[in-house]
């Protein structure tokens, strides 16, 4: 990923070889990346296609990819000035021009969900023009500073296509990445070669990549393990013991933050009986919170790989303070006891937590149940599958609380902004419609305590949004986060861990902390020492 700190070269690169990977699922959507809506497609193949307007270093701060330069003349305009010389993998120029064709193209086409998520960056848009062949101007309606992590994200708006293969990228892709592809054969495997017309190629040392469509990970750990394969992750995720098996073997292991973590939420629809939405006073909310021990969750789902939470946000993010802890007052069940006895509950709670049915989530969420039961919270246990889950919460009749794993590697905005969508959309629904249908007004429910706050951490997430710069907007995620962290809306619980394993012979092999992926995704900044 272009923008990223460069590994140190120890003995200089070699250029050969080619870069071998594994997948146990085919491309779900093509490769047009405006119509596949799948990270898996998007990290697994398209970003070795396909570059971006933008880019990312490892700490997640936005970096130059395909634009050398962007300027935020104020806060409506966004000025993108592309790479001279870049050029699309059939030959035409990634100018303008190009970056013009693209938006007008995606203005017009959905995600294979019938979705716009890739129109995200240009959605406020009121007008898009080219300024010269190396300038581009968009103005939007209203001031949105994610606007431009929009033209980096994965899926997003950024990823760019030669005008003239609209119609066909889904089979033939053409773009600006270090990688063209050669070849793809369904459940089979994925081929690509180093294009050599690469704006970047100085750091693009293999001579190529491949895909291999594996049934499952473990056979894409065990063909790792035979040396078929460049780099994995292990199928039971990175523990102490694999990490150092993997080192005695000669192979290479790095552990380091996944930007997956786990996060509470609770059941505040109005209109559900008392025994349903108990969490509407704030106090068991904050007594939830002071039940849970982040640090012993960690130890005990990541053996401590991960990261105890310290605020709603991940723990990389540019826009959590470096020494700020949000969750400092927790544990307490002490406190929590007292809160719980004053809501009038000293006899403890029964109800219903939800949880979604896989192994990974259950590394954490069961561990999180055991706490909050020791503690009086007499939840039943219940799991599903995660579209089932998220059906049953959605319709807010039968639980209490639930537990979800979420993530935003590059902006904040998406959790907390969904989050208020959810209690404020979900739960209350515009008066005439019920759930799901409207937000809800605050100002037809004046009285209603809990909808008021939540007007008021919704206004704080709409500020933070706002701003030229990521550091203009930390101050305002300062005073969203210790909002949400007071009213307790979703207390983030704990980070999982990631791990990668390479073999012993791959150079600069070295975690991205922004999220848990490797620097360079494989195409760049990799070579072989033999």
């Amino acid at each position: 990923m272009a923008g990223e700190d460069e590994p140190a070269a120890a003995g200089g690169p070699q250029r050969g070889g080619t870069v071998a990977l594994t997948r146990w699922e085919s491309i779900h959507g093509g490769f047009n990346p405006y119509i596949s809506l799948s990270a898996a497609d998007h990290y697994g193949y398209l970003s070795h296609l396909y570059d971006s307007v933008l880019g990312f270093d490892k700490a997640g701060r936005i970096a130059p990819e395909l634009a050398e330069s962007w300027e935020l003349p104020d806060d409506l305009t966004y000025i993108f000035n592309m790479r001279p010389g870049c050029l699309f993998q059939d030959g035409a120029a990634c100018d303008a021009h190009a970056l013009q064709a693209n938006m007008d193209y995606l203005t017009n086409t959905e995600d294979l969900a019938g979705q716009d998520r890739a129109r995200a960056g240009i959605s406020k848009a009121v007008s898009r023009e080219v300024i010269d062949d190396l300038s581009w101007r968009m103005v939007n309606s209203e001031p949105f500073a994610p606007t431009v992590v929009n033209f980096l994200a994965s899926p997003g708006t950024g990823m760019l296509i030669s005008p003239a293969h609209f119609e066909t990228a889904i089979t033939n892709p053409v773009g600006a990445g270090p990688m063209f592809q050669t070849d793809y054969n369904d459940g089979e495997n994925w081929v690509a070669e180093r294009w050599d017309g690469y704006w970047d190629n100085d750091n693009v040392w293999v001579d190529g990549m491949e895909q291999l469509i594996l049934p499952d990970a473990n056979s894409g750990w065990n063909a790792f393990l035979s040396g078929e394969v460049s780099y994995s992750r292990p199928p039971g995720g990175m523990t102490r013991a694999v990490q150092d098996q993997l080192i005695a073997d000669g192979f290479q292991a790095l552990s380091g933050t996944n930007q997956i973590w786990m996060q509470s939420w609770f059941n505040l629809n109005p209109d559900r009986p008392p025994e349903i939405n108990l969490f509407r006073d704030p106090r068991l909310r904050r007594a939830v919170h002071l039940s849970i021990d982040r640090e012993a969750i960690n130890q005990i789902a990541t053996e401590g790989l991960g990261k105890a939470s310290r605020a709603p946000v991940s723990q990389e993010s540019w826009a959590l303070l470096p020494d700020k802890d949000y969750y400092a007052d927790s544990p307490n069940v002490a406190e929590a006891h007292q809160l719980m006895d004053a809501a009038g509950y000293g006899d403890g709670i029964t109800g219903t937590y939800l949880s979604f049915a896989t192994e990974f989530h259950r590394r954490m969420a069961e561990p999180v149940h055991n706490q909050l039961r020791e503690a009086g919270f007499d939840f039943q246990f219940v799991e599903d599958a995660q579209a089932v889950i998220l059906d049953r919460v959605w319709a807010t009749e039968d639980w209490q609380m639930a537990v979800f794993t979420w993530e935003s590697p590059f902006d904040p905005d998406p959790v907390p902004r969904n989050t208020m969508t959810g209690f404020m959309n979900w739960m209350y629904g515009s008066p005439e419609g019920g759930p799901r249908t409207g937000r809800a007004d605050p100002a037809l429910h004046p009285n209603d305590e809990v909808l008021q706050a939540l007007a008021e951490t919704d206004q704080l997430v709409n500020a933070a949004a706002v701003g030229p710069s990521q550091e203009d907007r930390i101050p305002h995620y300062d005073a969203l986060f210790q909002n949400s962290t007071d009213n307790g809306w979703d207390y983030h619980i704990a980070q999982y861990n990631q791990g990668w394993a390479g073999q012993g012979n791959l150079e600069n092999f070295e975690f991205r902390d922004v999220d848990g992926w490797i620097v360079g995704d494989g195409a760049k900044y990799l070579w072989f020492s033999t």
